[in-house]
């Protein structure tokens, strides 16, 4: 999600600043991130002025020291909670819980962006379908620089009885 993230709010203009662990930072440089900053060395909240906008991906206690760098009348939005409401509208600010819902025009639009080089894939890991509980071990880890692939060997698969 993150590796996305960057992308889609560079090519709309924003700036973007992001954390990471000290040896994904040139990765988020790679993915066009103006700021990169290691969140093991360096309390993110300490170290940006406040921002419009916040896009938590963590949740927790990620996302309870992001509300001092929402500008009033700016915007944070969690993939993980629902950030609270009350302290939204005593900070002045909107909060907002994201969900993905799959509609097929704007996949056709990423799939156009990724074919013309605007947006990059990263794949982190491929696994073949029998190692699938591994996959989603890593995943659950949550830190992947780029996609987990499960590959489907269609030749392998046998029909249903």
């Amino acid at each position: 999600m993150g590796s996305f993230a960057v992308q889609f709010a560079r090519l709309a203009g924003a700036t973007v600043i992001a954390t990471a662990s000290s040896g994904n930072l040139p990765f988020l440089h790679l993915l066009g991130a103006d700021q990169a900053i290691d969140y093991t060395t360096t309390d993110f909240e300490r170290a940006v002025r406040p921002v419009d906008v916040v896009l938590d991906l963590i949740g927790g206690s990620t996302q309870d020291r992001s509300w001092s760098l929402v500008k009033p009348g700016g915007l944070l939005i969690s993939t993980v909670t629902l950030p609270s409401r009350e302290r939204a509208t005593d900070r002045g600010i909107m909060a907002l819980r994201m969900r993905t819902k799959s509609r097929g025009d704007q996949l056709v639009q990423i799939g156009e962006l990724i074919a013309q080089g605007g947006i990059k894939v990263f794949v982190d890991k491929v696994f073949p379908l029998g190692e699938v509980e591994e996959a989603l071990r890593l995943s659950r880890q949550g830190h992947c620089r780029g996609k987990i692939v499960v590959n489907i060997d269609h030749d392998a698969c046998q029909p249903f009885s």
